[in-house]
């Protein structure tokens, strides 16, 4: 059941507009104790969300993107934020494949696998599902 759920969830979450798919992502980061430190979105090329992690003051950035491949990732991971900053790379759908292991250090990838994991394990669920009835 907890699959199918999962699967159920992914879909509703492909439906999202890309503004609710953004803040779906923020509140992923955010119920898991990242604090966002900038503006939702905005006109910044690479950086959709910024984040800081108050227990550490590990510095973040997340790249959020509906569609990905892997030539869309390569053009984020030459980002010159990567060399103070981690990077979130977040997408729902696409040929890029979540698990591949040549993404530039200091990359983490998160897929519509892990997406659909995680929305589970914030209880998150609900709010997808009402925003896409």
């Amino acid at each position: 059941m907890q699959d199918s759920y999962r699967k159920s969830l992914l879909r509703a979450i492909r439906l999202l507009t890309p503004q609710d798919f953004e803040l779906l992502v923020e509140l992923l980061f955010t119920t898991t104790g990242w604090r966002r430190t900038g503006l939702l979105g905005g006109t910044q090329k690479t950086i959709d969300i910024s984040l800081e992690l108050p227990t550490t003051g590990q510095k973040a950035f997340v790249q959020v993107k509906s569609t990905a491949d892997r030539s869309v990732l390569r053009v984020y991971e030459s980002s010159p934020e990567l060399l103070d900053h981690r990077m979130f790379f977040v997408w729902h759908s696409g040929s890029l494949d979540e698990n591949c292991d040549d993404v530039a250090d200091g990359v983490t990838l998160m897929g519509p696998t892990r997406l659909s994991e995680l929305v589970v394990d914030a209880g998150l669920g609900s709010w997808v599902l009402d925003r896409v009835s």
